[in-house]
């Protein structure tokens, strides 16, 4: 059984030092192995590769831990702000703000992804086609 006030590199460091790769290994030695474990285990951003073979990197597990673990209080707190300015004239003014802030980057994003598409689908519709799906009312 481990003790809570030792850290996992010195863990690490002394399962080494007892087993036979141990005796091989200056406890420097020990402690730069356990180091570069930790750094590779949570703060390398994640590698793998997709269906078709092309490398795909997702965060760092450190990253993904702190905001599973920041998120609740994140939420907590926001929620506190806004139940204090419930109908207030600067609740709706940061509203407004802020929709009209992000609004025109999510049109944006939707008309490339539409336009991203279309380019897709480019080898199985005409240039005229491709103006018709662009000017259509939806």
């Amino acid at each position: 059984m481990s003790q809570p006030n030792i850290s996992v590199a010195d863990r690490l460091a002394e399962r080494l030092k007892t087993s036979d790769l141990g005796s091989l290994l200056g406890e420097d030695d020990v402690l730069a192995l356990a180091q570069e474990a930790i750094r590779k285990a949570f703060f390398e951003p994640a590698k793998r590769a997709d269906n078709y073979g092309r490398a795909l990197e997702s965060e760092a597990p450190i990253v993904t831990m702190a905001r599973e673990a920041f998120k609740p209080h994140l939420e907590t707190m926001v929620q506190g702000a806004v139940a204090k300015m419930v109908d207030t004239p600067e609740l709706r003014a940061a509203l407004a703000d802020a929709v009209a802030a992000s609004l025109p980057a999510i049109l944006l994003q939707g008309a490339v992804q539409f336009v991203e598409q279309g380019m897709m689908n480019a080898s199985a519709v005409s240039i005229e086609g491709l103006k018709q799906r662009l000017t259509r009312d939806y």
